[in-house]
């Protein structure tokens, strides 16, 4: 089916079962513009995933002052070379709340298979859940953006840092890891709450932040942004830690969460509407390192019920962000369901964007 545009406010959907549910404007997008090629048709779910491949350069390296630490693959060099012509790109991957190393690295493999290095990182859980979230998610981010600029490939030959000579791109999944990303954007673009009331946000260094906004590209919210509620907040925890969200200890959760957000809006305001604030500046803020943003997600994620779907599809529609949409895939589940889908969409947004960078496009190019 041709691609159809209505300027700015397109909603571009394609895969599984996509078909309207609301009253946005949902148009089947094949990709053909991106890449020139149509998305392979869809397949029944399956389940799908694997580890970082064995070969390539695999380290890590801490964050200073949390328990936290950056997970770094570089692919082997392409077929018939001995090493890497210039650095390869680099996706960061920001993971959902205490997701480990180990869960992030079937990702990782996707951009593996593709000559892309990755980058995986999780805020600890204090971080996300803080009293004040801003600037505690913004001083995660600060260690966490110099640590990821000063990081050099073990064994290297020259030495240089593995960031800030190839295109950077973003792959942050759930709210946990839209929370990093939109402390990132506010720091080095300053789209996002500068601070709150009682609470100082952090600087962040001169170099890291020319490092960033000099390679960056664009990135993926895959399973985010949901409503930043109680509920969403219980759906998100339960799934993190149990997998479920029915019984006594979703039930306890809700208890514990509906306090904390009652204390956190007496201290600190409405948490969630500052979120949704920014995240639309995310969107519309015009900086490079969102200027090109895909959304992942599905209509049978539960974090997204009670209106989450219609409330994410509108801020899509109306700032133009690339949407893939499923129907089949339970929370940041969708590359586990539908691999193959899942990775062609990968493929034809963030990996083409960061090819766009290497072939000349750069930090001055057009968006």
């Amino acid at each position: 089916m041709p691609s159809q545009t209505q300027g700015r406010g397109v909603l571009k959907s394609w895969g599984p079962a996509a078909r309207p549910t609301n009253g946005y404007r949902r148009h089947i997008d094949h990709l053909a513009t991106m890449a020139g090629t149509d998305v392979p048709p869809p397949v029944a779910p399956s389940s799908g995933g694997g580890d970082i491949p064995p070969d390539g350069i695999r380290w890590s390296a801490p964050i200073p002052s949390y328990a936290a630490r950056i997970h770094f693959h570089v692919p082997p060099p392409p077929a018939g070379a001995a090493s890497w012509p210039s650095p390869p790109p680099v996706v960061v991957l920001c993971g959902w709340l205490g997701a480990p190393p180990a869960h992030l690295a079937k990702y990782a493999a996707v951009y593996a298979a593709r000559g892309v290095a990755t980058a995986a990182l999780t805020a600890p859980t204090g971080v996300i859940l803080a009293l004040h979230p801003e600037p505690s998610q913004q001083a995660f981010a600060a260690a966490a953006l110099t640590a990821l600029v000063d990081a050099a490939v073990p064994g290297g030959d020259d030495g240089a840092p593995l960031v800030g000579r190839s295109g950077l791109a973003w792959h942050a999944f759930s709210s946990g890891g839209a929370y990093v990303l939109r402390a990132i954007a506010t720091l080095v673009w300053g789209t996002g709450s500068a601070g709150v009331r009682g609470a100082v946000s952090p600087a962040l260094p001169p170099r890291v932040r020319a490092a960033v906004v000099a390679t960056a590209v664009g990135g993926a919210l895959d399973s985010a942004p949901a409503p930043m509620d109680v509920e969403a907040g219980v759906k998100g925890f339960s799934l993190a830690a149990w997998g479920s969200v029915t019984g006594w200890r979703p039930a306890a959760v809700r208890a514990v969460f509906s306090a904390y957000a009652a204390v956190q809006a007496a201290v600190v305001g409405d948490v969630s509407a500052r979120y949704w604030a920014d995240m639309r500046r995310l969107y519309l803020g015009g900086c490079r390192g969102v200027a090109r943003l895909a959304v992942f997600y599905s209509t049978a994620d539960v974090v997204l019920d009670g209106g989450g779907v219609d409330a994410l599809e509108g801020m899509i529609a109306a700032t133009g962000a690339v949407g893939w949409r499923v129907d089949g895939a339970a929370h940041v589940q969708l590359g586990r369901v539908y691999p193959d889908e899942y990775a062609a969409t990968v493929e034809r947004t963030v990996v083409s964007w960061l090819r766009g960078w290497r072939a000349g496009a750069g930090a001055g190019g057009p968006r």
